[in-house]
């Protein structure tokens, strides 16, 4: 027969586990909490030098593609709009980068930085994975407006 002191000790023991398992999860799920990025630009970041700058449409991506070593990236298709810095053509572009927990990605219209290289599964592309990011909380009202409204209308096409 259990004594009260065993029941309360079985109790804590439950209740710690539940809490761990708690913990562990939330966290995890919550530790991009203010911490959102984006490989979009409002404007030219004025600290960064890229070798490659340009104004771009995302008008369609994919997340969780492999490549030929099985590292997960996320492939956008775009359209240059403006050619800032780099030996480019206004037009179509493949831009790519490895994604974090923390990075939004999907369609829209911004600065994207990054380097050009010739990918053997996609040809050449602009790879943003090792430039820095852009904080989507400090994006101007109108230009994240106008990110919601891209993404919206993208939405209902699909």
């Amino acid at each position: 027969m259990k004594t009260a002191i065993d029941t309360a000790t079985s109790l804590v023991r439950i209740w710690f586990i539940c809490l761990s398992i708690c913990f562990v999860t939330c966290t995890s799920a919550s530790a991009c909490f203010n911490q959102a990025a984006s490989i979009l630009f409002e404007n030219v970041p004025p600290d960064i030098d890229a070798p490659v700058i340009v104004e771009a449409t995302i008008y369609d991506y994919k997340r969780n593609v492999s490549d030929v070593m099985g590292r997960l990236w996320v492939i956008m298709k775009a359209r240059v709009d403006r050619v800032i810095k780099c030996p480019i053509d206004v037009g179509p572009l493949t831009i790519i980068f490895i994604p974090t927990a923390c990075t939004h990605a999907g369609v829209g219209r911004g600065i994207v930085l990054g380097t050009l290289r010739d990918d053997p599964q996609h040809g050449l592309v602009l790879d943003a994975s090792h430039s820095q990011r852009s904080d989507p909380l400090k994006w101007s009202k109108e230009f994240s407006q106008m990110q919601t409204d891209i993404w919206n209308a993208w939405k209902s096409s699909k």
